[in-house]
């Protein structure tokens, strides 16, 4: 059959058109009358009950303009109208991914247990926004009005900072210009600082052109490589008003405020060990085993994941006040992840051996320290969780 058909194609394409003037003009008509009636069934009459109603429209407008100027006319007008379509289709998609705030979405930036406390009481002056997709005239627009209603939404709340993560779009027009400059307007006149992050080199350029021409030197919009950099910025930003007591360079009192007990800090403090450590030291390693736990007095430690033939991968930069590797003091396991100290560094020192001392001569004053540990993983959990169920919306 397939053999019989390639030659028919063959001897078509061999003898050329002639033998169609031998074929009745009767039966040429007809074929030609049977074939439009055919189209007409299938993508007139037919279709009305399958396509939508946008589509349909096309179909019946390309048919008009073939019946009265010609194919090509016809062509072109059908190219025309499915890409007004597309462009009015995408328009009405929201380019907002995910939509969070300061209390859901924290930064990997651990911190003094007071600055931690301050910033979860007044996270939701800070909006976060995700975007997707690719920015034009159209979906620009609907972004600036999805912003307009939820910054409407969450008043009486002031927001204070707002950020826009671009990592997943794909393209900035030139023509969605407009709808950020409207942007940058509302945020100059409201005091709202604007931030951008995880923008492509492209698009950075294009916003970095539109902040010269838009704002005044002393403007209130930032671009920043990645949106943990943001947020962190954001909440140093916003520490600046804090007025908290600043208890990190006494180890007793840092004890105090975290275990909220003065007396078992006091009875605690002499087992822990200040130590110091320089630039680019390595406080543990990953894989090593894990016997001890750190308070940072002062300086900041980051916590690197190390991968097979690839660059190590930062998780985690944890500040003075706060807490590191208490889960494997507990566990006894490998350390996770290596941390490596940043500038001059001390720390307050808790080995396995004088944990160990503790809970057999103190245990009120342990169970006081392990109620510590276990709010403090609760409170890391409670975090991950919420950072969840924005997502999930």
């Amino acid at each position: 059959m397939i053999l019989a058909q390639s030659l028919f194609i063959f001897t078509v394409i061999y003898t050329g058109p002639a033998p169609i003037a031998f074929i009745p003009t009767l039966i040429i008509g007809g074929l030609l009358i049977f074939i439009g009636i055919d189209f007409l069934m299938k993508w007139v009459w037919q279709a009305r009950k399958k396509l939508p109603v946008a589509d349909f429209a096309v179909v019946c407008g390309i048919l008009l303009v073939v019946a009265t100027y010609g194919i090509l006319e016809g062509v072109a007008v059908g190219i025309a109208l499915a890409l007004l379509l597309f462009v009015h289709s995408y328009s009405q998609l929201s380019v907002i991914k995910s939509s969070q705030s300061g209390t859901e979405h924290v930064s990997n930036v651990d911190r003094n247990y007071k600055e931690r406390e301050y910033l979860d009481k007044h996270g939701e002056a800070l909006q976060i926004f995700v975007l997707q997709g690719f920015l034009f005239f159209g979906t620009a627009n609907r972004l600036l009005d999805d912003i307009r209603v939820q910054l409407e939404n969450r008043k009486p709340i002031k927001i204070k900072y707002l950020i826009l993560d671009f990592h997943r779009v794909d393209a900035l027009d030139t023509s969605a210009a407009n709808s950020f400059a409207k942007l940058m307007q509302i945020c100059t006149r409201d005091t709202i600082e604007l931030v951008f992050t995880g923008c492509s080199q492209d698009v950075s350029r294009r916003l970095t052109n539109l902040i010269s021409d838009t704002t005044s030197p002393n403007g209130h919009v930032r671009i920043f490589q990645n949106l943990d950099e943001g947020i962190i910025w954001c909440d140093d930003d916003f520490l600046q008003n804090y007025k908290g007591e600043d208890d990190r360079s006494d180890p007793e009192e840092l004890l105090a405020g975290l275990l909220q007990n003065s007396k078992a800090a006091k009875v605690l403090a002499p087992y822990f060990e200040q130590v110091t450590y320089n630039d680019g030291h390595t406080l543990f390693r990953q894989g090593d085993p894990g016997k001890e736990l750190y308070l940072i007095l002062q300086g900041s430690v980051s916590i690197v994941l190390n991968l097979d033939d690839d660059k190590p991968i930062h998780l985690r930069t944890i500040r003075a006040g706060a807490v590191l590797g208490e889960i494997a003091l507990y566990t006894s396991a490998a350390r996770s992840a290596t941390a490596l100290v940043n500038g001059e560094c001390i720390l307050f020192q808790l080995d396995q051996k004088s944990y160990e001392k503790i809970a057999r001569d103190w245990p009120a004053e342990a169970g006081l320290f392990h109620a510590f540990i276990v709010r403090l993983v609760s409170e890391r959990l409670a975090r991950a969780n919420k950072e969840i169920v924005a997502l999930s919306r």
